[in-house]
């Protein structure tokens, strides 16, 4: 009798495997056609095999190998577990002298089985080439195959345990991207709406972002290569002692890991299932309630935020209370008719009742700011940096004093202190500041507002503008812009030059030795006193007089030889020279560079 269950659990894996070949083999030729094939054509249209083919190659693994993994993980499922979704099919398969468990897996393993033979034929193929040129080639191969690999079983494991969840193929895909997304997206729509009620409020970075496997790889992880650059090292049949290197690692086990569980649950699931539930969208009684609450608080969300903007009515509460309600009815009693297989079921207020209390309670604790969530700012001695952004420019403080002074200017913004109205006969425009506080305790606090901007505002130093102007170009700000990542000596210096808009000359060419005096006694004690490296936020007449009627700069061009890295370096400090810019200006008359 075991003999003859394990001939049948053999048969079923065979005949997924022989049944849904197509599919597969479309997997197989996509990668071929981005793996062995495009590494010859590479080859063939560059001078021969080199470490960049294979790293493009490597590259591949994850876009688009995270959409393939993707989209033929829930395709493979819907495939081999298309028999759960027919009366007919169903309860053919139930009939089996077959464990439960054997059947699942049966039929699970088909899936794995072709997509992990897909990849293995894709890597034999484009390891052939690697293999006459060294272990960094055979590696990348080798790393491809390991990150492919484990992206098929994450998504494919995924998208077996959500077919136990639903008996109809055509909601499988739905519930597969949902959950893929659910936790990122609701997180988007819900600061959305908040900050358009909430003053100041900044929707900032996405916190459930590693809830979704999908977008996670996608954003989070990449491929680097280290590889000297010293003639003759990385050149064709070498073996250097370097490589390509995937940063992913971590998230690609864990993943795995969750997906075991998923695994796990997807057999106990099967095992309890009821093949009569074929056809239905929610397969398991417990989880219908929670398919309708989901259904209405998801398309109010979504309702409100996309009709509302499209609208142009989010900044209205009542518009965004009653799209709320209106989609919150659409998607509770929507999912009720796809539970009930009927329209009618507007009896059941009960539940709707549930969802518009919830909607109004929401609405109601946003538009009050019921947690004075607008009027808050982080104390110092919390703070470990903050990130301020507008009109194109950005610098990270960490020093006390500026710190302070980004929160002296936060609480000006949330009152509105200094506020000037513009000057309508004159140019003037309105820009959005950015403030985000990076945390000592690893979370981050963000704020936005909007702020005017104008020759009158910058030259008045009461207003938001000109403290604005004043955190943007502080000795700090200025500091971090200005860096240069090689060291401003001769030795580093290939060349230098300095253009005057008043000269008749234009461009001067400077020296190693001049460069270096100019930059060591002359830009360094500006940039000090703030006179040189400033940004502008409004190129008014200020402007105007500074840099295109009298404009003076100044361009070093570095480069060094890093014996750590092994890699040629190369770098340019480039900055205007102000007015103001009295010891530059002093360097350059000592060098009778300037009468």
């Amino acid at each position: 009798m075991q003999l003859k269950t394990w001939s049948s659990e053999k048969t079923l894996f065979w005949k997924d495997v022989r049944r849904f070949w197509p599919v597969w083999a479309a997997y197989l030729l996509i990668w071929l056609f981005l793996g062995p094939i495009s590494m010859v054509s590479d080859v063939n249209s560059s001078t021969g095999f080199t470490t960049l083919i294979a790293s493009d190659f490597l590259r591949r693994a994850l876009m688009p190998g995270i959409w393939l993994a993707f989209a033929f993980g829930i395709i493979s499922a819907m495939a081999v577990f298309s028999y759960l979704y027919s009366s007919r099919s169903a309860n053919a398969e139930a009939s089996l002298p077959i464990r439960r468990t054997a059947q699942f897996f049966a039929h699970y393993l088909a899936g794995l089985f072709w997509l992990t033979a897909a990849n293995l034929i894709v890597f034999l193929l484009a390891a052939l080439p690697c293999i006459a040129f060294g272990p960094v080639c055979l590696g990348a191969a080798a790393q491809w195959l390991a990150i492919v690999t484990l992206m098929d079983f994450i998504f494919y494991t995924f998208a077996a345990f959500c077919a136990m969840l639903t008996g109809n193929i055509l909601a499988l895909p739905a519930v597969f991207a949902i959950f893929n997304s659910v936790c990122p997206a609701v997180e988007v729509l819900a600061k959305e709406l908040c900050r358009n009620m909430i003053f100041g409020l900044d929707i900032g970075g996405v916190v459930t972002k590693f809830l979704s496997p999908p977008l996670m790889l996608a954003t989070s992880t990449s491929i680097y290569s280290n590889f000297p650059d010293t003639p003759g090292v990385a050149e064709v049949g070498t073996t250097p002692a370097y490589g390509l290197v995937y940063n992913g690692w971590s998230y690609l086990f864990l993943y795995a890991a969750l997906s075991a569980v998923f695994l796990f649950l997807a057999v106990l699931l099967y095992k309890r299932r009821r093949m009569e539930t074929a056809g239905d969208i929610v397969s398991i009684d417990f989880l219908k309630p929670v398919f309708k609450y989901c259904m209405a608080f998801g398309c109010a969300l979504v309702g409100a935020v996309a009709l509302g903007n499209l609208l142009s009515v989010s900044d209205s509460v009542p518009a965004t209370l009653i799209l709320m309600l209106f989609w919150g009815f659409v998607g509770y009693f929507g999912s009720e008719m796809l539970i009930q297989k009927t329209f009618r079921v507007f009896g059941a207020w009960q539940g709707y009742t549930a969802v518009s209390a919830v909607v109004i309670l929401f609405i109601t604790v946003c538009a009050t700011d019921a947690f004075g969530v607008a009027g808050r700012v982080p104390a110092a001695d919390k703070v470990q940096s903050v990130y301020v952004s507008t009109v194109g420019e950005y610098v990270e403080l960490d020093e006390q004093e500026s710190i302070e002074a980004v929160q002296a200017l936060h609480r000006r913004l949330i009152n509105r202190e200094g506020e000037t109205s513009p000057d309508l006969s004159a140019n003037y425009g309105y820009y959005r500041i950015s403030i985000c506080y990076e945390l000592k305790s690893g979370f981050q606090f963000s704020r936005s507002y909007t702020y005017l901007l104008s020759d009158d505002a910058l030259n008045d130093k009461h207003s938001i503008g000109s403290a604005v102007d004043g955190i943007i170009n502080c000795t700090e700000a200025i500091a971090e812009r200005k860096a240069s990542a090689i060291p401003v000596v001769q030795e580093n210096i290939e060349s230098a030059y300095l253009y005057l808009s008043t000269d008749d000359i234009g461009y001067i060419n400077l020296t190693p030795e001049q460069a270096e005096y100019i930059y060591q006694n002359g830009v360094l004690k500006d940039m000090s006193a703030g006179d040189i490296g400033r940004v502008w936020l409004w190129q008014g007449t200020q402007y105007d007089k500074e840099i295109l009627e009298d404009g003076c700069e100044i361009s070093i061009a570095l480069s060094r030889y890093n014996e750590q890295t092994k890699k040629h370096e190369s770098d340019e400090f480039y900055t205007y020279v102000l007015s103001s810019s009295v010891h530059t200006y002093a360097c350059l008359r000592e060098l009778d560079i300037l009468n």
